[in-house]
Protein backbone atom coordinates (compact mmCIF):
# COMPACT_ATOMS: atom_id res chain seq x y z
CA UNK A 1 0.00 0.00 0.00
CA UNK A 2 2.57 2.27 1.12
CA UNK A 3 4.75 1.56 -2.48
CA UNK A 4 1.43 2.23 -4.16
CA UNK A 5 1.14 5.48 -2.59
CA UNK A 6 4.66 6.79 -3.31
CA UNK A 7 4.08 5.33 -7.14
CA UNK A 8 1.43 7.54 -7.02
CA UNK A 9 2.75 10.24 -5.89
CA UNK A 10 5.89 10.35 -8.29
CA UNK A 11 3.07 10.19 -10.73
CA UNK A 12 1.23 13.05 -9.80
CA UNK A 13 4.10 15.29 -9.32
CA UNK A 14 5.26 13.83 -12.86
CA UNK A 15 1.93 15.85 -14.52
CA UNK A 16 1.75 18.63 -12.80
CA UNK A 17 5.44 19.47 -14.11
CA UNK A 18 4.34 18.33 -17.56
CA UNK A 19 1.30 20.60 -17.25
CA UNK A 20 3.48 23.45 -16.15
CA UNK A 21 6.22 22.97 -19.20
CA UNK A 22 3.40 23.03 -21.83
CA UNK A 23 2.08 26.17 -20.38
CA UNK A 24 5.69 27.52 -20.33
CA UNK A 25 5.70 26.40 -23.97
CA UNK A 26 2.89 27.87 -25.22
CA UNK A 27 3.72 31.28 -23.77
CA UNK A 28 7.19 31.15 -24.59
CA UNK A 29 5.55 30.37 -28.37
CA UNK A 30 2.81 33.29 -28.09
CA UNK A 31 5.79 35.65 -26.91
CA UNK A 32 7.43 34.87 -29.61
CA UNK A 33 4.96 34.96 -31.94
CA UNK A 34 3.62 38.04 -30.99
CA UNK A 35 7.25 39.82 -31.08
CA UNK A 36 7.83 38.31 -34.60
CA UNK A 37 4.17 39.70 -35.66
CA UNK A 38 4.96 43.60 -33.83
CA UNK A 39 8.86 43.61 -35.50
CA UNK A 40 6.94 42.83 -39.10
CA UNK A 41 4.22 45.24 -38.77
CA UNK A 42 6.10 48.09 -37.69
CA UNK A 43 8.61 47.46 -40.75
CA UNK A 44 5.85 47.45 -43.37
CA UNK A 45 4.42 50.63 -41.87
CA UNK A 46 7.64 52.06 -42.28
CA UNK A 47 7.96 51.33 -45.55
CA UNK A 48 4.67 52.50 -46.73
CA UNK A 49 5.04 55.87 -44.53
CA UNK A 50 8.86 56.22 -45.39
CA UNK A 51 8.72 59.55 -47.09
CA UNK A 52 6.78 60.97 -43.61
CA UNK A 53 9.12 59.53 -41.87
CA UNK A 54 12.15 61.31 -43.23
CA UNK A 55 9.80 64.43 -43.30
CA UNK A 56 8.94 64.15 -39.59
CA UNK A 57 12.61 63.70 -38.27
CA UNK A 58 14.31 66.17 -40.52
CA UNK A 59 12.39 69.31 -39.02
CA UNK A 60 11.96 67.64 -35.74
CA UNK A 61 15.96 68.15 -36.33
CA UNK A 62 15.78 71.34 -37.46
CA UNK A 63 13.31 73.01 -35.37
CA UNK A 64 15.44 72.21 -31.98
CA UNK A 65 17.54 75.41 -31.42
CA UNK A 66 21.18 74.90 -31.10
CA UNK A 67 21.10 76.41 -27.09
CA UNK A 68 18.64 73.61 -26.22
CA UNK A 69 20.80 70.37 -28.27
CA UNK A 70 21.80 69.19 -24.89
CA UNK A 71 18.11 68.71 -23.94
CA UNK A 72 15.56 66.01 -24.05
CA UNK A 73 12.53 67.28 -26.35
CA UNK A 74 9.26 65.24 -25.89
CA UNK A 75 5.97 66.03 -29.12
CA UNK A 76 3.14 63.69 -29.01
CA UNK A 77 -0.34 63.88 -30.04
CA UNK A 78 -2.78 64.48 -26.72
CA UNK A 79 -6.24 63.12 -26.05
CA UNK A 80 -7.62 65.36 -28.22
CA UNK A 81 -7.06 67.27 -32.11
CA UNK A 82 -6.60 70.47 -30.02
CA UNK A 83 -4.17 68.84 -27.48
CA UNK A 84 -0.32 68.27 -27.30
CA UNK A 85 2.53 66.74 -24.88
CA UNK A 86 5.67 68.90 -25.35
CA UNK A 87 7.67 68.41 -22.54
CA UNK A 88 11.54 70.28 -22.61
CA UNK A 89 13.81 69.09 -19.78
CA UNK A 90 17.79 68.90 -19.12
CA UNK A 91 19.71 65.97 -20.08
CA UNK A 92 22.00 65.76 -17.07
CA UNK A 93 20.52 67.70 -14.35
CA UNK A 94 18.03 66.91 -11.56
CA UNK A 95 14.70 67.81 -13.11
CA UNK A 96 12.82 70.24 -10.56
CA UNK A 97 10.09 72.92 -11.36
CA UNK A 98 13.16 75.63 -12.33
CA UNK A 99 14.34 73.53 -15.44
CA UNK A 100 11.18 71.57 -16.78
CA UNK A 101 9.15 72.96 -19.07
CA UNK A 102 5.48 72.02 -20.57
CA UNK A 103 3.49 68.61 -19.95
CA UNK A 104 0.70 66.53 -21.28
CA UNK A 105 -2.37 67.09 -22.90
CA UNK A 106 -1.73 70.79 -23.13
CA UNK A 107 -3.96 72.66 -25.32
CA UNK A 108 -3.58 75.26 -27.59
CA UNK A 109 -3.05 78.90 -26.21
CA UNK A 110 -2.47 77.50 -22.84
CA UNK A 111 0.33 79.46 -20.73
CA UNK A 112 2.17 76.07 -20.27
CA UNK A 113 2.08 75.37 -23.86
CA UNK A 114 3.21 78.62 -24.98
CA UNK A 115 5.69 79.10 -22.24
CA UNK A 116 7.28 75.92 -24.15
CA UNK A 117 6.82 76.84 -27.61
CA UNK A 118 7.96 80.57 -26.87
CA UNK A 119 11.51 78.63 -25.80
CA UNK A 120 11.71 76.71 -28.83
CA UNK A 121 10.69 79.10 -31.04
CA UNK A 122 7.93 76.87 -32.28
CA UNK A 123 4.17 78.15 -33.74
CA UNK A 124 1.29 76.48 -34.06
CA UNK A 125 2.18 75.70 -37.90
CA UNK A 126 4.93 73.68 -36.41
CA UNK A 127 2.74 71.43 -33.76
CA UNK A 128 0.53 71.07 -36.64
CA UNK A 129 3.09 69.66 -38.94
CA UNK A 130 4.70 67.39 -36.36
CA UNK A 131 1.25 66.17 -35.38
CA UNK A 132 -0.30 65.61 -39.04
CA UNK A 133 3.05 63.31 -39.62
CA UNK A 134 2.84 61.52 -36.62
CA UNK A 135 -0.79 60.31 -37.54
CA UNK A 136 0.02 59.12 -40.79
CA UNK A 137 2.88 57.34 -39.82
CA UNK A 138 0.56 55.56 -37.18
CA UNK A 139 2.70 56.76 -34.72
CA UNK A 140 1.98 59.35 -31.25
CA UNK A 141 4.99 60.67 -30.65
CA UNK A 142 8.66 61.53 -31.25
CA UNK A 143 11.56 62.32 -28.99
CA UNK A 144 15.16 63.07 -28.79
CA UNK A 145 17.09 60.18 -27.26
CA UNK A 146 18.37 61.28 -23.80
CA UNK A 147 22.12 59.69 -23.65
CA UNK A 148 23.97 59.76 -27.33
CA UNK A 149 21.94 61.86 -28.38
CA UNK A 150 22.74 60.32 -31.81
CA UNK A 151 19.06 59.53 -32.58
CA UNK A 152 15.50 59.92 -32.58
CA UNK A 153 12.90 57.61 -30.52
CA UNK A 154 9.67 57.40 -32.51
CA UNK A 155 6.32 55.36 -30.63
CA UNK A 156 3.49 54.47 -31.34
CA UNK A 157 3.47 53.18 -27.50
CA UNK A 158 2.80 55.07 -23.98
CA UNK A 159 6.67 54.18 -23.27
CA UNK A 160 7.84 51.62 -20.78
CA UNK A 161 9.08 47.90 -21.43
CA UNK A 162 7.72 45.38 -23.65
CA UNK A 163 7.10 48.00 -26.37
CA UNK A 164 8.76 48.32 -30.06
CA UNK A 165 9.65 51.63 -31.38
CA UNK A 166 11.53 53.28 -34.04
CA UNK A 167 15.53 54.35 -33.36
CA UNK A 168 15.89 56.52 -36.17
CA UNK A 169 19.96 57.61 -35.77
CA UNK A 170 20.94 60.88 -37.10
CA UNK A 171 23.80 59.32 -39.19
CA UNK A 172 23.68 55.93 -41.11
CA UNK A 173 24.89 53.20 -38.83
CA UNK A 174 28.38 51.34 -39.61
CA UNK A 175 28.69 47.46 -39.78
CA UNK A 176 30.34 47.76 -36.67
CA UNK A 177 27.66 49.36 -34.56
CA UNK A 178 24.56 46.89 -35.46
CA UNK A 179 25.91 44.79 -32.60
CA UNK A 180 25.45 47.95 -30.38
CA UNK A 181 22.27 49.00 -31.79
CA UNK A 182 21.03 45.86 -34.20
CA UNK A 183 20.14 45.82 -37.88
CA UNK A 184 19.03 48.60 -39.55
CA UNK A 185 15.76 47.83 -42.04
CA UNK A 186 17.89 48.03 -45.02
CA UNK A 187 21.42 48.56 -46.04
CA UNK A 188 20.81 52.00 -48.12
CA UNK A 189 20.32 55.41 -47.96
CA UNK A 190 17.80 56.61 -44.79
CA UNK A 191 17.12 52.66 -44.24
CA UNK A 192 20.21 52.54 -42.97
CA UNK A 193 19.79 54.40 -40.20
CA UNK A 194 16.34 53.25 -38.88
CA UNK A 195 16.68 50.34 -36.31
CA UNK A 196 13.36 48.51 -34.65
CA UNK A 197 13.98 48.28 -31.51
CA UNK A 198 12.31 46.11 -28.53
CA UNK A 199 12.76 47.51 -25.17
CA UNK A 200 12.18 43.76 -23.22
CA UNK A 201 10.14 43.44 -20.13
CA UNK A 202 12.81 41.25 -18.52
Amino acid sequence: MIIIKKILSVLLILIISTVILYILFLASFSYMTKNKSSREELEKNYYEHKNEFIELVSLFDTVIPQNYKNHNIFFGNGDNDDQFHLMLMPYDEVINDSNFLGGENLEVGSAKLDSVLYELKWDKTTLTFLSERLRIINCSKITTEPTHKSYFIISSEDGGSGVYTYRIFKQPLTDSLFKIYGEPVGKNGFDRKVVIHYDTPF
